[in-house]
This record gives C-alpha cells, sequence and structure tokens, in this order.
C-alpha cells in the first residue's frame, strides 16, 4: 500500500505565535533552533511593548497640550474679545487661570516635556 496524500486537506495553519513556534519545533525536529526563535520573538514581543507604551505616551503629552493652549486661548479670548462675545463665568475664568497659571501645572509640564526630550 502506498503513502498517498488525501487531495483537498491540508495541515493546520497555526494562528498564533506559540502554536508556529510549536510548529517549526515539530518540522525541524532542532530543540537549539526553536529556542532561538523563541528568544528572538520575545525580543521582538517587547520591543513591540515599548514601542506601544512611547506611542500612547506620546499622544498622552499632545492631549495635554492641545488642553492647556485650548484653555490659554480661551483665557486670552475672555480679556482681549467683546464682552458680547464671552461665554465664561467667572467661577470657570477662575479655574482656568488656578490651572494655568500655578506652579505646580508648569512644573508638571516642565517635567513632563525635559522627561521625553531627554530621550
Amino acid at each position: 500500500m502506498t503513502n498517498k496524500k488525501v487531495p483537498g486537506i491540508s495541515a493546520p495553519v497555526p494562528e498564533d505565535e506559540a502554536a508556529k513556534e510549536e510548529q517549526a519545533l515539530i518540522q525541524d525536529g532542532n530543540l537549539e533552533s526553536a529556542k532561538k526563535k523563541n528568544e528572538e520573538n520575545e525580543l521582538g514581543r517587547a520591543d513591540r511593548l515599548r514601542h506601544h507604551i512611547y506611542c500612547a505616551s506620546v499622544i498622552a503629552i499632545w492631549a495635554l497640550f492641545a488642553i492647556v493652549f485650548a484653555s490659554l486661548l480661551s483665557l486670552t479670548w475672555y480679556y482681549i474679545g467683546p464682552k458680547s462675545w464671552q461665554w465664561l463665568t467667572e467661577d470657570q475664568v477662575g479655574f482656568i487661570k488656578g490651572a494655568l497659571l500655578s506652579g505646580g501645572g508648569g512644573a508638571l509640564l516642565s517635567s513632563t516635556m525635559n522627561h521625553y526630550l531627554k530621550k
């Protein structure tokens, strides 16, 4: 009896990284090369995670900058615009002034920017 392949049926295709590594180990039969590939994959995953965290922090910094800029623009418009176009109440102006002009807000923004500019 000859060993024939059944037409239309193929080997299952692994979908995740662990299954791909297992399939490579079964096909190669070499444990050392599989371990080396596994270490390379781990390094790649760590680099991708580090990159995602970096991108999220850059987005957060830009969002913070946009909020500060919009607040500063609103406060400037409040003081230089005509009274009929003002939409902020005195409490809102006080809150914006407190947040923008406080030493803590400036120190936080400065330290965050210095931290990311050093990289």
